[in-house]
């Protein structure tokens, strides 16, 4: 005797429908629960070291005033310098900075290793630049294209110099060297007045500075 054969029902089917789309989903469980333990439990740790990584606070620098005589002529003023400074941590080959730094800065390349080894975590290279030697640094911190070739296919340019910065700040002068300096005064390595009219008057020589963040591409 054959037995009979008995028709699907829709139960059946709907409960195999069930099984397979269970069965699909299991390997997106893990993945789920990956991503809400990024999202809820480790949200603000990632973001506080994300912010770390592409944030950068910078201090606007507001010059120093001016002294003047009665007949407006200069004893005293400030003007904008600017400072090489090498971040160690973003640093991968200390010859391969000094070799690319070193034209450009005007010093030999063993003294810019010198003081990349010898020093913490942040080193200046120089200080009190003019705005010449500014500008060759700059160029060989984040190099141009030099230009269109044969077939022009345009060279590409040297990658940009991580760990390698330039700081602006600012440097007191008196043009009349020494002449009333002992009513003048002096500015500390801080800017701040210690002596003279520069001390008197430092709350209104003294502007204020503008703090702001920098966000850097990865």
């Amino acid at each position: 005797h054959f037995g009979k054969l008995v028709p699907h029902t829709p139960m059946d089917t709907r409960h195999r429908l069930t099984c397979a789309a269970t069965l699909a989903l299991l390997p997106v469980i893990p993945l789920a629960i990956r991503l809400t333990h990024l999202q809820v439990m480790l949200h603000e740790r990632l973001d506080i070291k994300a912010s770390g990584q592409f944030k950068r606070s910078s201090q606007e620098v507001v010059p120093r005033g001016t002294i003047m005589d009665r007949n407006g002529h200069v004893l005293a003023e400030s003007i904008t310098s600017w400072g090489s400074l090498i971040d160690k941590s973003e640093i991968t080959s200390p010859e391969a900075v000094a070799s690319r730094l070193a034209p450009a800065l005007g010093v030999p390349p063993a003294e810019i290793i010198r003081k990349i080894k010898k020093g913490g975590r942040f080193v200046w290279l120089k200080k009190g630049m003019t705005f010449e030697e500014m500008s060759k640094l700059s160029l060989a911190i984040s190099p141009k294209s030099a230009g269109v070739r044969k077939g022009n296919k345009q060279p590409s340019a040297p990658k940009k110099l991580e760990g390698a910065s330039i700081v602006s700040g600012q440097e007191r002068i008196y043009p009349n060297d020494d002449l009333a300096r002992n009513i003048i005064g002096q500015v500390g390595a801080d800017g701040r007045g210690m002596s003279g009219l520069e001390l008197t008057m430092d709350g209104p020589l003294t502007g204020k500075s503008r703090k702001f963040e920098i966000i850097r591409d990865g």
